[in-house]
């Protein structure tokens, strides 16, 4: 269906609304005349607020439509272009970046629908410039491509863990068979958290047609956020932040990491990372990885199995990753460095392991007083991230 064919079904269903109010108002003039109810008066009133909850209902999920049709994209040899809409917004938010323009911006949400107005007095950024922060954030966050991701549109994340199973037992034909053991499940919530960028430039620049504005703002805001989401995703404390993979304590059960030690009190070794490799579920080996500092792999490469061979293979094939022991190795400078007692190295199915939760929506705010001659765009984004699936993980301990 069209945005224009949402937007008819969507007009109808409010002018259904207004019909329904109206008889309800009546119903209730009517009852306060008689002074009493009948009931079918009663009945009446039951079967229109009925229906108008879920006209209300209907109402509610073609705004939702509407949204996701205004912001559609649409990829066309191999280059990506977006609705009228879109474009529409996108010309009125570029004016709102550079002067400070609201009027346009507030017709057309009310028009499109394709933004929502914060009740801060903020604006959603328009979709081609929200895409480009978005990008930038994933080509340099490691974590984001190795971790699972999901976009909601409440303060958290809701979901079920299973960490047991059903019991089962021989018997004999004619003997009794007792109660077994039923599995358990549980619940856990991934809350996201503000994230926030303010980068500022002077209204003269602004003012100079030849500068781009939106694609200098995707590049700062980019650049803050993927610093501040890659940390967290590592070692955040949960507070504020995303929790971070090396913040569990040690063990093998629910909440806890297993840690395998690399058989030296200061270095890596060899058979460190073949036991490793060796304590994750074959289920998880599949699509399981390393993450290590730049520093820690250039250490890895040197260590050789007992008979001599790199554990570390080059490979020179443009496109294809570098293993070690026959895993992709991926690096992020938020690991630690190699030293006695730390955690320089993790391995295990990070989809599976590590969930990220992004609120839609990336907001901005335009203060051109705070910080005369300068400009301050204010961005801000809601992120959360939480380890969801504990076996899938394993850290490397620098230990004996």
């Amino acid at each position: 269906m069209s945005f224009e064919q949402l937007k008819t079904l969507l007009e109808e269903h409010k002018s259904t609304v207004v019909a329904l109010k109206t008889a309800d108002s009546e119903r209730a003039e009517e009852i306060k005349r008689l002074g009493s109810t009948t009931g079918a008066t009663e009945q009446k009133m039951t079967e229109i607020n009925a229906k108008l909850d879920s006209v209300e209902e209907q109402i509610t999920v073609l705004e939702t439509a509407m949204q996701r049709k205004a912001r559609e994209v649409i990829v066309k040899d191999g280059q990506k272009t977006y609705s009228s809409d879109v474009m529409e917004h996108k010309e009125v938010f570029d004016q709102f970046l550079r002067k400070g323009q609201e009027v346009g911006l507030r017709e057309l949400e009310a028009k499109a629908m394709s933004t929502l107005s914060d009740p801060d007095g903020g604006y959603m950024v328009a979709v081609p410039m929200s895409d480009r922060i978005v990008q930038y954030v994933f080509e340099s966050t490691p974590m984001r491509e190795l971790a699972g991701q999901v976009s909601i549109s409440t303060r958290a994340y809701p979901g079920m863990y299973d960490n047991d199973e059903a019991d089962a037992g021989w018997v004999g034909e004619t003997e009794s068979r007792p109660e077994t053991k039923t599995p358990q499940l549980g619940q856990f919530e991934i809350p996201v958290h503000e994230i926030y960028a303010k980068p500022k430039v002077t209204q003269t620049l602004l003012d100079d047609n030849a500068f781009d504005v939106e694609s200098w703002l995707a590049r700062k805001v980019g650049a803050k956020f993927s610093r501040k989401q890659n940390t967290a995703f590592i070692i955040g404390d949960g507070i504020k932040k995303p929790r971070g993979i090396l913040t569990y304590p040690a063990g093998t059960n629910h909440k806890q990491v297993e840690q395998v030690v690399s058989g030296n009190a200061t270095a890596l070794t060899g058979d460190g990372v073949i036991l490793l490799v060796g304590s994750l579920k074959e289920a998880y080996l599949a699509n399981a990885s390393f993450l290590m500092k730049r520093s820690t792999l250039t250490q890895l490469r040197t260590l050789k199995d007992g008979q001599g061979n790199y554990l570390w293979q080059p490979n020179y094939q443009l496109g294809l990753a570098q293993t070690l022991v026959g895993y992709p190795i991926r690096t992020g400078e938020d690991m630690p460095t190699v030293a006695a007692g730390a955690l320089p190295i993790a391995f295990g199915d990070f989809r599976e392991a590590y969930l990220i939760v992004d609120r839609q929506g990336v907001r901005v705010l335009r203060d051109p007083y705070s910080s005369k001659p300068f400009v301050e765009f204010y961005h801000t984004a809601r992120v959360g991230g939480d380890v969801v699936n504990f076996e899938a993980l394993k850290l490397q301990k620098i230990s004996t």
